[in-house]
């Protein structure tokens, strides 16, 4: 999906024959070949690779239902209509990766959770509902996937395509001082893609893209699958979400016991700060920060940078009515000039029916600033985002409050109140 890519040993054509043990094919002995495992998008249409396995993928001796628990998103109305401050931090930790994720907002093109887990699980997880694009808000673990081994480390994304299976294992399990690791999930039911404009008629990138072919991290090496922690025997554990409902999948032999692929589609990971954002000598729409897209919706990111250096140019996002979109916004670090309350791990949603705006006093003070040091992930989508009873539990219920111009100064956009913190508690 970023470009093509080879890892191990693959035979010179498709759908060939590759040996995997001896010379074989003497008539007193048994060949054996490699399974050819196609994986495809968009059927047999879209992007693939074609991975060689020792053992058919297909070979499992038990299907049953999970064990895990599966927080389903199911969405609660948002009535009143308003503008909401949600507490990420305040979502429960859970023992593990997959009974961890907890969905705050959702629509029928895309479930953005919250994870808070303690320990790594031991089992791998499949998500047969859509692609994941996981922000690693704190924290930072080992992918291993039938693609190879990857690192991904605090402040960056990993993609991982639908279908497949996937096991994180979690290092340190103290970020930031202590506690859980903290992770965004964004889940695209049709699946996340570089934004067309960002592609040469060659699928290159072009050389005014936000980012190049340089930044995104790939499988680094297969998996020795003969000293897996589990130890060489197994049985393997394959959990898969599809529909919601968990299904463990029991195998005898590895998932990963790959020789070698090729192909454009693998997990990647892209550190956020290695966006490259567009600068003007006005404002520019916040389309400048498109990072990923998906079907009715954007990944945005907002990174430190120069801004607006025209005479008397205002910063601050101006207030607009995104008439077909909502917005939200997870808050990394940094100040925001938009507005005051919001801390790291905070979630805004500003629903479309009401325009985004800046904070009383926010527009007005950004006037003569020339650099940004706020780091967030922005997410717009074209159908409304509906919040799940977990989003609700850790809203904060005073947000509204924060557009009300008697409680703010209008020259310095400071709240009146003796709690400043009113809006991120």
């Amino acid at each position: 999906m970023i470009d093509r890519m080879i890892r191990g040993e693959v035979p010179t054509h498709h759908h060939q024959a590759l040996e995997i043990d001896g010379e074989g094919g003497a008539r007193h002995k048994k060949r054996r070949i490699a399974y050819e495992h196609c994986f495809t998008r968009k059927g047999f249409d879209g992007a693939y690779s074609i991975l060689y396995q020792r053992h058919s993928p297909a070979r499992e001796f038990l299907t049953e239902p999970s064990p895990l628990s599966w927080r389903k998103a199911e969405a609660e109305p948002l009535v009143p209509l308003r503008r909401a401050h949600f507490l990420s931090g305040q979502v429960p930790p859970a023992k593990g990766w997959v009974e961890s994720r907890t969905p705050l907002l959702v629509n029928n093109d895309i479930v953005i959770s919250v994870a808070r887990p303690m320990v790594s699980d031991d089992i791998f997880f499949v998500n047969a509902d859509g692609d994941e694009l996981l922000f690693f808000y704190s924290g930072s673990a080992t992918l291993e996937t039938p693609f190879g081994i990857q690192e991904v480390r605090e402040l960056e994304y990993l993609w991982i395509p639908k279908g497949c299976p996937y096991r994180l294992t979690f290092t340190g399990m103290e970020p930031k001082g202590g506690g859980p690791h903290h992770i965004l999930i964004m889940e695209s039911r049709d699946g996340f893609s570089v934004p067309k404009q960002f592609r040469n008629p060659s699928g290159q990138l072009t050389m005014d893209a936000p980012y190049t072919h340089r930044d995104f991290g790939r499988p680094d090496r297969l998996v020795d699958t003969a000293h897996d922690p589990q130890g060489s025997t197994g049985p393997w554990r394959v959990t898969v979400k599809k529909d919601d409902t968990l299904t463990d999948r029991v195998h005898d032999k590895h998932p990963c016991d790959v020789i070698g692929w090729d192909g454009y589609v693998y997990p990647v990971t892209f550190p956020i700060l290695e966006y490259k954002p567009k600068t003007g000598k006005w404002h520019l729409p916040p389309t400048i920060h498109i990072t990923f897209a998906a079907t009715n919706a954007v990944v945005c990111s907002f990174v430190p940078r120069k801004i607006d250096y025209g005479p008397d140019s205002i910063p601050c996002p101006y207030p607009h009515s995104s008439v077909d979109c909502d917005e939200f916004l997870f808050y990394v670090r940094g100040h925001f000039t938009s507005r005051k309350g919001v801390g790291p791990g905070s979630i805004s949603l500003h629903p479309m029916g009401m325009p985004h705006a800046p904070q009383p006093g926010s527009y007005e003070a950004s006037i003569g600033n020339t650099e940004t040091d706020e780091l967030a992930v922005m997410i717009d989508t074209f159908a409304p985002l509906r919040p799940t009873k977990w989003a609700l539990e850790c809203e904060d219920p005073r947000y509204m409050e924060s557009w009300d111009p008697g409680r703010f100064d209008a020259a310095a956009g400071e709240s009146k109140s003796e709690d400043e913190t009113s809006y991120s508690k």
